[in-house]
């Protein structure tokens, strides 16, 4: 069965067997609370947390099936509050870099990241202005401290090159190793359940209905995407990440008028913005994209190559009915909403090349 259960103003849907005890409901709140982006930050007790249902208090060694009915919601509360940290304890941060080394350093809860992103830079030797630098998939401040953050010890920082033409956090997405953010696990290889999924939408608080498009036809066609490739090729510096910015007039120019025709008739918006994206994995552990939804009002992606001439980097949907994974042949095209929870699983070889098409307004 699957109890819904609230904390701290959050639902979590928990999988439980009928069979079991409240209290063995009450140590998997505590674990899902673990991964919950807000809820992991508490310091949750089992001896300290009691449940109720409908004002009426459960004993921990009540069997769920003869108390809770389907539907029903578990209202768990920790009777005990979080102590709260001093701001001047230490507590180790590791800053993971563009070719994954790993560089870890200690410092206070109340030190300005500002120190370990110029420390991190002098003992790589690289340019600051050059980097940004990702906790979860939010980016850093330099001014930010740990306990504004609310980092525990362990935490790691991405420290990824800056991208030509990068439009941000969340526009199309970021590459990284994710570690700290909801469900990286399954964009690393777990294999996820339609409960999984339900309950990634919740977290994220994402539409459980949201769609997204698929178009089979080849628009672009071979000599474009290959001159497209071609055109990202002869641009890339080294990035593991390339993003070029282009306007309906530069398209035009390589690809021709009327095959652009074609691509702005399938966008159903305003175009605002044109991106070419050439994409290599990271050395060593591959990175991913963590599930999020754009902050573009609509996205078309164009893939440019097969997903058989690369491994992994397949494009995940986040849908009620549980992760749907459209496969990508060259020149396939998607096009999906803000509402939409997506991400992208971890790249393996290969590279990846896409066209997108943005609307912002």
């Amino acid at each position: 069965m699957r109890v819904t259960v609230t904390l701290d103003g959050q639902k979590l849907l928990v999988p439980v067997d009928p069979q079991a005890t409240v209290a063995i409901l009450l140590d998997k709140v505590i674990e899902k609370a673990s991964r919950h982006p807000t809820l992991r930050r508490r310091r949750l007790c089992r001896s300290a947390l009691t449940a109720k249902l409908e004002g009426s208090w459960l004993d921990p060694n009540d069997v769920l099936a003869e108390v809770v009915k389907d539907g029903e919601t578990v209202a768990v509360k920790s009777e005990v509050e979080d102590e709260p940290e001093a701001t001047d304890s230490m507590i180790n941060i590791k800053v993971v870099g563009p070719a994954n080394p790993e560089v870890q350093f200690r410092v206070k809860k109340s030190t300005q990241l500002r120190k370990v992103m110029t420390a991190y830079c002098d003992r790589m030797q690289q340019d600051m202005k050059g980097l940004q630098f990702l906790y979860g998939s939010e980016r850093i401040r330099p001014e930010q401290t740990p306990a504004q953050l609310e980092m525990k010890d362990g935490d790691i920082i991405d420290a990824l090159v800056k991208s030509v033409g990068d439009i941000g956090v969340w526009d199309i997405g970021v590459w990284a190793s994710h570690t700290n953010r909801e469900g990286v696990q399954f964009l690393q290889g777990q294999v996820a359940s339609r409960q999984d999924a339900q309950q990634l939408l919740q977290s994220y608080d994402a539409e459980q209905y949201s769609h997204f498009q698929i178009h089979t036809g080849d628009a672009v066609g071979e000599r474009g995407r290959r001159m497209l490739m071609e055109y990202a090729d002869a641009h890339h510096q080294g990035e593991q990440d390339l993003k070029l910015d282009f306007s309906l007039r530069k398209l035009s120019e390589l690809l021709g008028a009327t095959c652009v025709n074609k691509l702005v008739a399938l966008f159903p918006a305003t175009i605002s913005k044109v991106k070419v994206r050439r994409v290599q994995p990271a050395s060593g552990q591959g990175h991913c994209i963590g599930f999020h939804k754009d902050v573009s009002n609509l996205t078309m992606q164009i893939a440019l190559n097969s997903d058989c001439q690369y491994s992994g980097g397949k494009l995940v949907f986040v849908t009620a009915e549980g992760l749907q994974q459209p496969k990508r042949p060259a020149g396939l095209i998607s096009i999906h909403d803000s509402t939409i929870l997506h991400g992208v699983t971890r790249h393996i070889t290969g590279v990846r090349y896409s066209l997108f098409f943005l609307n912002e307004t």
